[in-house]
């Protein structure tokens, strides 16, 4: 009985609250992955390429939720990543909507010890470790 009433709690609170999608540990690793690897890593998170442009000597890439993936999100916030690949270095881009996973994701950064200068609400935020 304990284990079926666990169970209900679990799913009721998951139904109550957003799915982020990515967490500061999926930042993390793959924001140290190659290029081959960075695209794997979040079509198993359920991620898709929409776009690729070259933007001088670097690679851009968009990545979409899939359908899958977007109809387990309770919320309406629009959300995508885009990773840029240059001499076998990644950098990442994470976008939403969502202003309570915007603070989430930004709390859990500096509790992993990244620091952002001069944040502003009008500009992206750019958040680094050491």
């Amino acid at each position: 009985m304990r284990r079926n009433l666990l169970f209900v709690c679990l799913i009721v609170s998951t139904c109550f609250t957003y799915g982020q999608t990515l967490t500061v540990s999926d930042f993390i690793k793959v924001a140290s992955l190659p290029p081959e690897k960075f695209r794997n890593y979040l079509s198993k998170e359920g991620f898709f390429t929409t776009d690729q442009s070259m933007q001088g000597d670097t690679i851009a890439q968009v990545f979409q939720l899939t359908a899958r993936k977007a109809a387990h999100i309770t919320d309406s916030a629009s959300r995508y990543a885009k990773g840029l690949f240059f001499n076998n270095k990644t950098a990442f881009s994470y976008y939403t909507t969502s202003d309570e996973e915007c603070q989430t994701i930004i709390r859990s950064l500096k509790e992993n010890g990244f620091n952002c200068e001069g944040e502003n609400i009008q500009l992206p935020f750019l958040y680094q470790r050491g």
